[in-house]
């Protein structure tokens, strides 16, 4: 079963926790469709990312450019947030965090931020998570068309030739 737009968003919010999600579910569909990042940083506005700009949520699910407007993320929504993400079980995502990221269900993208520990392996984890930021995966058709002859050759398979192509989505 194909999800559309509004549907992909909605199940992402199943990994926010309530104080955020509820807000963020109010957003108009028309918006839905287009968010590409939800953006929880301590502290700071709610934020959304969409059509080239950041817009502020409101507890009533309204954007906006005015972060007067904005809901703050506390530091509690971040760790419910993260709980949620991790399903209860951070150990069990340890290699991701290191990396800086978990991908979820569905394709979707966690960016984590917060103290870096570093040991003689390089990076251990990620402690004291004060942002999130959960890009929102969805297909786009057509994407590859431009760059698909130098890809597949002739007889539909794989060049054997390698060509770097700056890909701008």
């Amino acid at each position: 079963m194909k999800l559309d737009s509004i549907s992909i968003y909605d199940n992402v919010l199943e990994y926010i926790c309530l104080e955020l999600s509820r807000p963020l579910g109010k957003i108009q569909n028309k918006y839905k469709e287009n968010i590409e990042e939800i953006r929880l940083r301590t502290g700071m506005p709610l934020n959304v990312y969409l059509k080239g700009g950041n817009y502020f949520v409101s507890l009533d699910g309204e954007l906006s450019k005015n972060v007067e407007k904005a809901l703050l993320v506390k530091p509690d929504y971040i760790h419910k947030t993260f709980q949620l993400i991790s399903n209860y079980s951070i150990y069990a995502f340890q290699e991701e965090i290191k990396n800086g990221f978990i991908t979820l269900k569905g394709g979707h993208r966690v960016g984590i931020g917060g103290k870096v520990l570093y040991g003689s392996g390089g990076i251990e984890t990620i402690r004291n998570i004060s942002s999130l930021n959960i890009r929102i995966a969805r297909e786009k058709i057509g994407i590859s068309n431009n760059i698909i002859q130098y890809i597949i050759d002739y007889n539909t398979s794989i060049s054997k030739t390698s060509v770097l192509i700056p890909i701008l989505c």
